[in-house]
């Protein structure tokens, strides 16, 4: 009891200590309660901001990964994990303001049929066309995990305007083990789009790792990390550092075709 005066700093009004250790006790329990509630409130944020953290391979450490997830309910046992990533392939050339109306208009839909098929949805934006899903599949049924996604790839098509399934492209990355593998598989899915999508026949690509797939151009995820933190913190010969090896390794030495170096310097942008 002395311990617990000494290291809290009970004070109180009365003069019985118990009474004094018992309204300290109240309040710690009425600020845990309401800090929880403050917690809950947020885990859509959280969650989001999770999913983009570990994207872009920001964890330092899985026991970094372990303790972010037990905020967002995140369970990290006997579970697999794969990247999915939409992407609206449109004609939009110059994104102006209705182009960006409508390009909002189909991911808020996508994201409330997402909503509505799988329960605590975890995925965020990537940019304005494309969004980053991620599966969790019980462990001693991965081998289902292929069908249960093109199950709900077909369930989404039953979710959304017909008219709209023709501008969607999907692209699933391969299956890793632990969260701390998570960029694998996104950067798997992005490299099954590069491969796949000018002689797609359906609207679902999947990463094949016994293919043959070429070598396309030269932007790590680490590279790209690199980028944007040197970008906002205003390191400005850093930033000219990294655009100086990715233009020497993509242009300069490179035998890229116009293709891909267009499509290199729109993931740039």
């Amino acid at each position: 009891l002395q311990d617990i005066i000494n290291n809290i700093q009970i004070n109180g009004n009365s003069t019985d200590i118990f009474i004094n250790i018992k309204d300290a006790f109240t309040d710690l329990m009425e600020n845990n309660h309401n800090l929880e509630n403050t917690l809950d409130e947020q885990v859509p944020i959280l969650r989001t901001n999770f999913l983009n953290r570990l994207l872009n391979g920001d964890f330092s450490s899985p026991d970094e990964i372990a303790n972010a997830s037990k905020y967002i309910h995140l369970s990290l046992r006997n579970y697999v994990y794969s990247i999915v990533i939409f992407k609206f392939d449109t004609d939009f050339n110059n994104y102006d303001t209705l182009d960006l109306t409508i390009l909002s208009t189909y991911k808020l839909m996508l994201k409330s049929a997402l909503d509505k098929i799988i329960p605590n949805a975890l995925y965020c934006d990537l940019d304005e066309q494309q969004l980053a899903l991620m599966i969790e599949y019980p462990m001693s049924q991965r081998d289902q995990i292929k069908q249960y996604i093109e199950g709900m790839v077909i369930q989404i098509k039953q979710e959304m305007p017909k008219n709209m399934l023709e501008w969607i492209l999907i692209a699933c990355g391969n299956v890793v083990d632990q969260l701390a593998n998570i960029p694998e598989s996104f950067e798997n899915a992005k490299l099954a789009f590069r491969i796949n999508s000018a002689n797609m026949q359906s609207n679902l690509l999947w990463y094949v790792e016994t293919s043959n797939y070429t070598v396309d151009y030269f932007f790590p995820i680490d590279l790209q990390s690199k980028l944007v933190n040197s970008v906002k913190s205003g390191d400005k010969s850093a930033v000219k550092a990294i655009l100086s090896t990715l233009c020497t390794q993509n242009i300069l030495k490179s035998t890229l075709t116009k293709p891909l170096q267009k499509l290199f310097i729109y993931e740039l942008l």
